[in-house]
């Protein structure tokens, strides 16, 4: 169900330029359910497992997070033409925000199966709403910072300085979402067969705790900005880069079938990471690389020359723009890409 919060009346702000900036951000919120089914603690979380979102906030790809909220942003302005200069006259954003939820409709009222399954939910939803807070603190801090925007030459400079602003304020608040998740972990659904903790996803979630106010835009210096949006950008690098190691994975398989791959030796350091191929494609292998007479090699070290390339040119980057090495290290895990070696391979 969608609830929409109406907006409520108009703050006017003295300046060059008066600006009729909304007293608050108007939020959409949906929830959606997937139903899951068992009669025990360890057939319900093997039933989200299987059927929760895949890919949701910090989690792998192809894994499966019990619930997962999703927030954007959006805004409207309305501009004021002058001599030789254009001003905002209005300004306003909008939040959606999706909240994904299991649902056990053979939940059984009174059982002790039904009261754990309750606390779960709780704590869960609790957590998801620390995600939707985020995208409302995005969208309020978007109409800060846009109100003390003084007037440009042109409306399109105007709008592309909303829209850097605007992006940046949305990927540091995205950058929060991480850390969030990162901290925010520990609800368990006790299993009645080993009597021991489980953890219902990769991502698990616990009663909110207050976290503490993010620092406000108006102290955010520039090197702020500039890592927040460096850190926008190496996410995009790390989806873009992933789909092209999910090609490798597949011409991996293929080459080890086909060409009769026998990796006889790997050197030290060239093991690990989160796909097999990492070490052997760029480890000094024993192996030859790919050769003339078997195609799948040709097509494996093809698309594992266009990850190893985008790589580094995505760290570098990252680095010019000081994304924190930890989060860099996060992202690359979050899509399958971490691995001890790059460093070394992209010097």
């Amino acid at each position: 169900m969608s609830t929409v919060h109406p907006r409520e009346g108009m703050r006017w702000l003295s300046g060059v330029a008066a600006v009729a900036v909304l007293s608050g951000p108007v939020v959409e919120e949906r929830v959606e359910y997937y139903e899951v089914s068992g009669s025990s603690a360890r057939e319900l979380k093997l039933a989200m497992h299987v059927l929760g979102p895949k890919g949701a906030q910090g989690v792998l790809p192809l894994l499966s997070s019990v619930a997962t909220t999703r927030w954007d942003v959006s805004w409207q302005t309305h501009y004021s033409l002058g001599e030789g200069s254009c001003a905002i006259k209005s300004f306003s954003t909008s939040v959606q925000v999706l909240t994904v939820l299991p649902k056990w409709p053979g939940r059984v009222a009174g059982s002790s199966l039904a009261e754990r399954w309750d606390r779960l939910m709780q704590d869960v939803s609790a957590h998801e709403r620390g995600h939707a807070e985020h995208g409302i603190l995005a969208a309020k801090a978007i109409q800060d910072r846009v109100s003390t925007l003084e007037p440009a030459r042109t409306c399109q400079s105007l709008e592309d300085s909303i829209k850097s602003t605007s992006q940046a304020l949305i990927a540091k608040y995205r950058a929060e979402d991480i850390e969030y998740d990162r901290v925010e972990k520990g609800a368990v659904f006790e299993t009645e067969d080993d009597n021991r903790p489980a953890w219902i996803a990769s991502r698990g979630a616990m009663p909110l705790k207050r976290i503490p106010p993010v620092v406000a835009d108006s102290e955010l210096t520039d090197t702020d900005r500039k890592r927040a949006s460096g850190t926008a950008e190496f996410e995009t690098d790390m989806v873009q880069l992933s789909a092209k190691a999910d090609r490798a994975d597949v011409a991996w398989r293929r080459y080890v079938e086909d060409c009769r791959l026998q990796v006889t030796s790997v050197s030290a350091g060239a093991v690990g990471g989160t796909r097999g191929w990492f070490g052997y494609a760029w480890g000094s292998a024993t192996s030859p690389r790919a050769t003339k007479t078997c195609m799948a090699a040709e097509t494996f070290q093809a698309l594992v020359d266009q990850v190893k390339d985008g790589m580094c040119v995505a760290e570098e980057r990252a680095r010019t723009a000081s994304v924190y090495p930890g989060v860099r290290r996060e992202l690359r895990t979050k899509y399958r890409l971490e691995w001890d070696g790059w460093d070394r391979i992209c010097r």
